[in-house]
């Protein structure tokens, strides 16, 4: 072969790697910060021999396949490494999966705190049956595109947390078999499109008022501390479970009839002039205003009885001394008339 022949061997052959070579890695070449959060994964995980393919350093997860994860172009999408017996933490970096949607290392040994930071762009997180333990992190406030969560059958304790509140979009809910405690948080009447909600076997305690008027399905509320009454608005939801607690007999009851009276008093209902309304003591327990006007016509009625009474007695003491002048002068009118008796006795003689 001449000179010339192998320098234009060479050319063309520079040409098909720019040509052919070149788009395929750049197509598969992952994102730098993915890359770096699967290699703390990996190490965090104690390298296990599970996780084929997968390195603590270098490595292209996308281009080279590595076990359960899914890309999209250079982006790392899924994490699904599920049923495994991976033993050990997350890392650190999950926050910098910015484009991971589905998180699932369910069924496996993951022990110490729950992550405090977590992917924010996920939509799927699945982290049961592992050995978690503290609280759900407030980072799942933001987390506003997740629809399905399961954190069921952990060591998960404490109260739930308030991080409900932007979780618009949340359709499935699992917490059961952990050992929260206290009251449901408030932010769970914000979830406009919560379908299921499994919380049975924990320590909650309170009552499940917050959950009136969810879009629920499903709801097991079993084995915890809730009391009183169980909302009638939860009564037709089609998989209720609320055994193992203190409830009030079952369902709330309709509200009660109207009470009459206590004996002694009218049992007709008393309207204020021009209307129809009972009258009825107010909620704190005082008098209304018709009770006010009543007490006020009754003190008015008093009085003027008195006063009728006070007048007959003055009338009755002024006819009674009329009356005994009137004896008086009787009598000493006829001894006025005597000595004309007299004069006319002497006259006669």
């Amino acid at each position: 072969m001449t000179l010339k022949h192998f320098e234009l061997f060479l050319f063309v052959s520079v040409i098909k790697v720019l040509i052919f070579g070149f788009p395929v890695l750049v197509q598969c070449t992952t994102d730098a910060n993915d890359v770096q959060a699967l290699q703390v994964m990996y190490t965090s995980l104690n390298s296990p021999s599970q996780l084929t393919t997968w390195k603590s350093n270098g490595g292209d997860p996308c281009a080279e396949s590595w076990k359960g994860i899914t890309c999209e172009g250079s982006a790392v999408v899924s994490i699904q490494i599920s049923g495994l017996g991976l033993d050990g933490t997350m890392g650190y970096l999950l926050a910098n999966l910015m484009s991971l949607r589905t998180l699932d290392l369910s069924d496996n040994h993951l022990r110490d705190s729950f992550p405090y930071q977590l992917p924010p762009n996920l939509t799927s997180l699945n982290l049961a049956k592992n050995n978690l333990s503290g609280n759900i992190p407030y980072s799942m406030s933001s987390m506003v595109s997740l629809s399905y969560l399961n954190i069921s059958r952990n060591s998960l304790a404490q109260s739930i947390g308030d991080v409900f509140l932007n979780l618009s979009l949340l359709a499935t809910m699992d917490l059961s078999f952990n050992s929260f405690s206290g009251d449901l948080p408030s932010s769970f009447n914000s979830l406009s499109n919560l379908s299921t909600l499994n919380v049975q076997n924990n320590q909650l305690t309170g009552s499940l008022n917050v959950l009136t008027g969810l879009p629920l399905t499903t709801l097991n509320v079993a084995n915890n501390n809730f009391s009183g009454w169980i909302p009638q608005e939860l009564s037709s939801i089609p998989n209720f479970i609320y055994d193992g607690n203190s409830f009030d007999n079952g369902p709330s009851p309709p509200p009660p009839p109207y009470t009459p009276p206590p004996p002694g008093k009218s049992h007709r209902n008393r309207t204020h002039p021009g209307s129809g309304a009972p009258v009825t003591p107010s909620s704190d327990g005082q008098p209304s205003q018709s009770d006010k006007g009543i007490s006020v016509g009754a003190i008015v009625g008093v009085a003027l009885g008195s006063l009728v009474l006070v007048l007959i007695v003055l009338l009755a003491l002024v006819f009674c001394i009329k009356k005994h002048k009137s004896k008086e002068i009787g009598p000493l009118a006829t001894r006025g008339s005597r000595p004309a008796d007299t004069d006319d006795k002497y006259e006669t003689t």
